[in-house]
């Protein structure tokens, strides 16, 4: 396709052809055209590697729902399907990071998905060592209280293996011990996660079993600064389909950063409730001192503290997280009025956060 651009010919087919944007399109799960960037991305040698092949041959197979969907509806409604991140099979059988999205190509009455596709493995491993450094941080941090959690439960077993030396043993004494001992294997699991290298894997677990470690591994901290975490949660199950150790470093990071922003003490509240059938509302408030309203657009950059020890890893790696899981998080915050984090779908953005779970019957796109 040639046309006058300018007062000059320009071949508009070669511009797509040589496009550095890695772009191809489908008809009927074949792919029946791509240019030179996406050959080199599916780590191909020519378009003959490629092309009539089945497009869920490159798509990863945890993954292939929801392409199915997304093709659907384009196909269907003739809108585009949105920016979202998976994974390909090249054709070395290296599995690669990327962003998709496609719009509708319209040829006379038919429709072909045209998908834009980009690498963003470099991203995701610099995601990755940010998330590791931010655990490395808060793990370190969080070493005094745990130190102080695990005395206190290891007092109590050598006073109870005293007496049981001394021939007294009653059921009461070893049901205290195993109690002790499971709250020490409790802490140290949670420790655990924070510390250790995790590889992504979505479950379907309730949220509230997430927010009750995470709620045991910082109530020492807690009351170390005389704070105090209630708890305001639905009796039913609110099952959530995600990634439980990255969602634990989620509420690890907000409920930390609520702890400390109350010097003066004060109460926490962790509310967690269904809004419909998919959604699920996480609201975690304090009686902090509030975010001065020029430093608030800020707070999700990297490296940026308002504290005097911090790392300013630990909101981007939060944003990121929740970014992963398809949700969003929104502030609010007044100076002297504490802060609100507000988790949830539907509701409009008047509170601190905002966290919107999506597609939670369906693998999610990390």
């Amino acid at each position: 396709m040639i046309e006058q651009f300018g007062g000059r010919s320009v071949d508009f087919h070669q511009l797509v052809k040589r496009s550095l944007t890695p772009m191809f399109i489908v008809n009927q799960r074949k792919i029946v055209y791509l240019n030179e960037a996406c050959i080199d991305l599916f780590g191909g040698t020519s378009p003959d590697d490629i092309l009539e092949r089945d497009l869920y041959d490159f798509i990863h197979h945890d993954y292939h729902e929801i392409c199915k969907q997304r093709m659907s509806k384009l196909m269907s409604k003739k809108v585009p399907a949105e920016l979202m991140e998976q994974k390909i099979i090249r054709i070395d059988g290296k599995i690669i990071d990327v962003e998709i999205m496609a719009a509708p190509y319209c040829v006379e009455d038919e429709v072909f998905p045209q998908v834009i596709i980009r690498d963003i493995t470099e991203r995701k491993n610099a995601e990755k060592l940010a998330i590791q450094s931010e655990k490395l941080t808060v793990a370190g941090q969080l070493a005094a209280g745990i130190a102080h959690e695990i005395r206190n439960p290891l007092t109590a077993l050598k006073g109870f293996l005293s007496l049981i030396e001394n021939g007294k043993i009653k059921e009461e004494y070893v049901k205290i011990m195993k109690s002790e001992m499971d709250r020490i294997e409790l802490i140290l699991n949670e420790l655990m996660v924070l510390s250790k290298p995790q590889e992504t894997k979505h479950n379907i677990i309730d949220v509230r079993i997430i927010l009750n470690h995470v709620i045991a591994l910082l109530e020492t901290q807690a009351n170390m600064e005389g704070v105090e975490i209630t708890t305001e949660f639905d009796d039913k199950e609110l099952l959530i389909l995600c990634d439980e150790n990255r969602l634990k470093q989620v509420f690890v990071n907000l409920v930390k950063n609520a702890i400390e922003a109350m010097t003066q003490g004060g109460c926490i509240t962790v509310q967690c409730r269904e809004l419909k059938v998919v959604d699920i509302a996480i609201r975690i408030s304090d009686q902090g001192s509030g975010i001065p309203k020029e430093k608030l657009a800020r707070i999700w950059e990297p490296f940026f503290t308002t504290k005097e020890k911090g790392t300013g890893l630990g909101l981007m790696v939060t944003h990121d997280i929740i970014k992963d899981h398809m949700g969003s998080i929104k502030v609010q915050s007044q100076v002297g009025k504490g802060r609100l984090l507000d988790f949830n779908k539907g509701l409009k953005p008047v509170l601190l956060f905002r966290f919107t779970f999506q597609f939670s019957k369906h693998p999610f796109h990390n």
